[in-house]
């Protein structure tokens, strides 16, 4: 029985990785930002219900939601699984903080080299 459903979790994770594949496909077509769709709905309950406080299911949680744009939610099952020592997790949390820090900095980047070529010219 149990067997039957870790089968059940994995073919409708399946299935919502691949309704979303077509819209990452074409380039400026992309699924509405802060919505999930039903099949990304149900796979989160069942991998809650059956896969219970599994790091890898709180990393496969998080995955969907921040496909689905809603990052804040993405970074809280993230973070979970980070807690609990999933490696593909901490790197995901480590990449959005690099990320975070870029854009905290680009406008300083972008005035100092505006600057720099004020003064060269």
């Amino acid at each position: 029985m149990k067997t039957q459903r870790k089968i059940l979790l994995i073919a409708l994770t399946l299935i919502a990785l691949a309704q979303a594949a077509p819209a990452f496909a074409v380039g400026g077509v992309s699924r509405d930002q802060g919505n999930l769709s039903e099949v990304d709905k149900s796979a989160i309950e069942n991998m809650q219900s059956l896969m219970g406080e599994r790091p890898d299911a709180q990393y496969a949680i998080g995955k969907i939601y921040a496909r689905g744009g809603l990052d804040r939610d993405a970074k809280l099952w993230m973070q979970k699984s980070a807690n609990a020592g999933y490696p593909q997790a901490k790197i995901w949390m480590s990449e959005q903080k690099v990320k975070s820090e870029f854009h905290a900095n680009r406008g300083r980047m972008l005035t100092a080299s505006r600057r720099s070529l004020s003064r060269g010219e």
